[in-house]
């Protein structure tokens, strides 16, 4: 599945290449993506997960260029997947999971004739979830949870929309979380994940 999506991704990137127009980066957009996570984690409560990547999603992007290089954006998504808990006293078990998450970005955009590269980063909140099989058991954070993302990417505009491959990595520090809603006073340790996403969205505005 994983080669599959990434073979139509690159076959949909060399199309929009060969229609793409005059690259044009002033003005706002809004789109959204598809993708695959590649998920870290480094619990700090004795829990061992060796984790799976997966598909990832990006339900909304929005910004605006106020020139040509500089601009802001929002981007709200998540990231899901499997993993292989290992934990003392409990023994193994698999987990389900998904990690959402809403940042603010400053955006820096260097326009070349047919695409138009670009750098963010920002910083927002992220929240996770998880769902252990052994018992059924729900883990979640229940704090709101600073985090930091990076980018980069480049649209390619067709017309007034675009596609985007973009790669990003986020990494935040999760604080307390409760299991099957047993809230437990220490923090959860530090979560980072790529993204390697396909963005696709229409440009409006500019010159």
């Amino acid at each position: 599945m994983k080669k599959i999506a990434f073979t139509v991704g690159m076959m949909a990137l060399l199309l929009a290449f060969g229609f793409a127009g005059q690259a044009n980066a002033s003005g706002g957009y809004i789109g959204t993506g598809i993708g695959w996570a590649y998920p870290g984690f480094d619990l700090d409560h004795g829990i061992d997960l060796n984790e799976n990547g997966a598909f990832s999603w990006e339900m909304i992007h929005a910004g605006y260029n106020f020139t040509d290089n500089l601009g802001v954006s929002v981007v709200w998504g998540g990231a899901g997947g499997t993993g292989h808990i290992n934990e003392k006293g409990i023994g193994a078990s698999d987990m389900n999971y998904a990690i959402g998450y809403i940042d603010l970005n400053l955006r820096l955009t260097a326009p070349m004739e047919k695409l138009s590269p670009y750098a963010e980063v920002g910083v927002g909140n992220y929240a996770f979830a998880g769902l252990v099989d052994k018992g059924d058991v729900e883990i979640n954070s229940n704090e709101a949870n600073l985090g930091y993302r990076a980018a980069v990417g480049a649209m390619i505009p067709i017309g007034k929309f675009y596609l985007a491959p973009e790669f990003a990595y986020n990494w935040v520090d999760m604080g307390e979380f409760d299991v099957d809603g047993h809230n437990f006073h220490q923090d959860m340790g530090n979560t980072n994940f790529g993204l390697l996403l396909l963005k696709a969205g229409y440009s409006f505005g500019g010159k």
